[in-house]
């Protein structure tokens, strides 16, 4: 039992150190060259995508997750108080990260023609990326917790979708939402 509990800790703490690796790896690749590229890549005929981008981006809310969450797991209090706490340990370490690093998004950087904006035209608090903060952190928290293989891939593949629409909809750079995805995780599973 010792032995499968150390295990866990490793493995979490492992990926938490990935997690600060990737956030610092983020902050000095933030909208650099391969940066602006792949922005560039990912948003281009971002409005032949409008509706999926759109949608994805409506459920990488926490607030969104949190209530289809309640709605599946009302009834087993255990992974349901994990997963809302793993909500609200990312959206504040998010925020906070936001006000420290005051990071440009894409809109403040490029020109204006040259990226397609799809939402609010957003300047500044890029990184990390919320939606994708809290997407990941589900998925931590349903790593954590061992949830069945099916769940994580549909989890995974939900995270990662979120992930591309923020960056399609011209709102993130594709760091910020590596940084999200990484702090996103961490949080998860640390909860």
């Amino acid at each position: 039992m010792k032995h499968a509990k150390a295990h866990r800790e490793d493995f979490t703490w492992t990926w938490v150190g990935l997690a600060v690796l990737s956030m610092a790896w983020s902050m000095a690749a933030h909208h650099g060259p391969a940066d602006r590229a792949l922005l560039q890549w990912l948003n281009g005929g971002a409005e032949h995508w409008r509706w999926w981008i759109e949608l994805l981006g409506q459920l990488g809310l926490g607030a969104t997750q949190w209530l289809l969450l309640s709605a599946l797991l009302l009834r087993v209090p255990q992974p349901w108080a994990v997963l809302s706490l793993s909500l609200v340990v990312c959206a504040v370490s998010v925020q906070l990260l936001k006000y420290l690093l005051d990071l440009p998004r894409p809109l403040a950087v490029l020109p204006q023609d040259s990226v397609q904006v799809l939402g609010d035209a957003l300047r500044r608090r890029a990184m990390p990326s919320g939606h994708t903060a809290s997407a990941f952190a589900l998925l931590g928290a349903m790593l954590g917790l061992r949830w069945r293989p099916w769940a994580l891939a549909t989890a995974a593949l939900m995270a990662l979708a979120v992930a591309w629409s923020r960056v399609a909809a011209g709102a993130h750079w594709p760091s910020d939402v590596l940084a999200g995805a990484a702090l996103g995780l961490a949080c998860g599973l640390v909860c």
